[in-house]
């Protein structure tokens, strides 16, 4: 259903993308490091390496 671009696709607006971008880059090198992302339409994958002491829940929550 994500990949046949349902759902209101606010990401597929370059001004959109761009925020996630930067709101996932903020703490790339301090709580995590990027790994890969691709911003979608209406939905977002990431893959990181999380520092340790860290869980996945508390950097998405931030």
């Amino acid at each position: 259903m994500l990949d046949a671009g349902l759902g209101a696709c606010w990401l597929g607006r370059s001004e959109m993308a761009a925020l996630v971008e930067a709101a996932l880059l903020h703490f790339d090198g301090g709580r995590y490091c990027m790994l890969a992302w691709c911003i979608m339409p209406n939905h977002v994958h990431v893959v990181a390496e999380l520092r340790q002491g860290l869980s996945l829940g508390a950097i998405v929550r931030s």
